[in-house]
């Protein structure tokens, strides 16, 4: 990219790793360009990403992150078994973990 960061945000972009190396490129981005109202997915949030990733900067990313595997018992295995033909896998999770509170992105499910 030909936009690079002017000294004085590498400057803020130090300061913000420093203080919080939990930070995200969110707030990295927001913090370095002293601007609320952009974010990682601006041009200046790319412009940022792109030069941590030449200098090999290490930031938090967190759309990066494990989930627990859901693992089942023989039971559980059998019910499936017995009724995905007439039951929706939702429905079944939600009967089988207890929890009505279960949706379509839940890893029960």
């Amino acid at each position: 990219m030909d936009d690079i960061l002017t000294l004085e945000q590498k400057n803020r972009l130090i300061e913000i790793l420093q203080k919080n190396p939990e930070a995200t490129l969110t707030e990295i981005t927001a913090y370095t360009y002293n601007n609320e109202n952009i974010d990682s997915r601006s041009k200046e949030g790319r412009i940022l990403k792109q030069y941590l990733l030449d200098n090999n900067i290490e930031y938090k990313n967190r759309s990066v992150f494990q989930r627990d595997r859901v693992s089942l018992t023989k039971d559980q295995e059998e019910f499936i078994k017995n009724n995905y033909k007439n039951q929706h896998y939702l429905d079944m999770a939600k009967i089988l973990f207890k929890n009505n509170n279960l949706t379509h992105l839940s890893l029960e499910s």
